[in-house]
């Protein structure tokens, strides 16, 4: 009985894992005032603070994140944006 839980509770953890991928997600924040680059803005999977980046010069970024995961983008003087469900789409 011990043995048929402990394979059960494997195979969930394996189809958890199996199921968790990340992706590597690129963008650019700019301001929604002056269509400018936001320098320093940061950009945090939710729930997950210890990976975050920050934007660069140009206000791009590039993250790793789980896929349908959500991103939180925050910068000093702007309310924080979520960006909702991000996923992989193919490319033509």
């Amino acid at each position: 009985m011990k043995n048929t839980i402990l394979t059960a509770l494997a195979l969930l953890t394996l189809a958890t894992v199996a199921n968790a991928q990340n992706i590597t997600v690129h963008g650019t924040v700019i301001s929604a005032t002056d269509s400018e680059p936001l320098i320093g803005a940061s950009v945090v999977p939710e729930g997950q603070s210890a990976t975050g980046v920050v934007t660069d010069i140009d206000g791009n970024f590039s993250i790793s994140a789980p896929e349908g995961s959500s991103l939180v983008i925050s910068y000093v003087g702007f309310r924080p944006k979520k960006l909702f469900k991000i996923r992989i789409e193919k490319m033509l």
